[in-house]
């Protein structure tokens, strides 16, 4: 076997590993506060429960100058958020209760995603929440 023939294979796969895989990353100066960024998606979890999550994402959205278009409660402890941005990026937020003080949310920017836009949007959020 050729293993010269297998090298683009090995590196192309090897690149593609490092731009969808799975990144922590860390949420405040200690790095004892954590988020995931996988495939685009960022996720954390906030203390608040799925009510407050939904409301402090909405007024996130008003104060980073996005148009919400979409606001789907879908119970009592989960939602689905969609706003557009400025240059018209589309931020999809995901909200599912995980017990009564804490939340998962998730943030997907457009379809390839956007760590930046993403941590933005959860500082704001977690400002929202105090």
């Amino acid at each position: 076997m050729n293993y010269r023939s297998l090298l683009p294979i090995v590196a192309a796969s090897g690149l593609l590993g490092a731009f969808t895989g799975c990144r922590t990353v860390p949420l405040d100066k200690g790095g004892s506060m954590k988020a995931t960024y996988v495939a685009g998606r960022f996720n954390m979890v906030v203390n608040a429960n799925a009510a407050r999550a939904t409301r402090a994402v909405t007024q996130s959205f008003s104060d980073l100058g996005m148009f919400v278009v979409k606001t789907e409660q879908k119970n009592f402890y989960s939602a689905e958020l969609a706003a557009r941005t400025a240059k018209d990026e589309k931020v999809r937020v995901s909200i599912n209760e995980i017990n009564s003080r804490q939340t998962e949310i998730g943030i997907r920017v457009d379809l390839a995603g956007d760590q930046a836009l993403s941590r933005k949007l959860y500082e704001r959020v977690e400002a929202n929440l105090k």
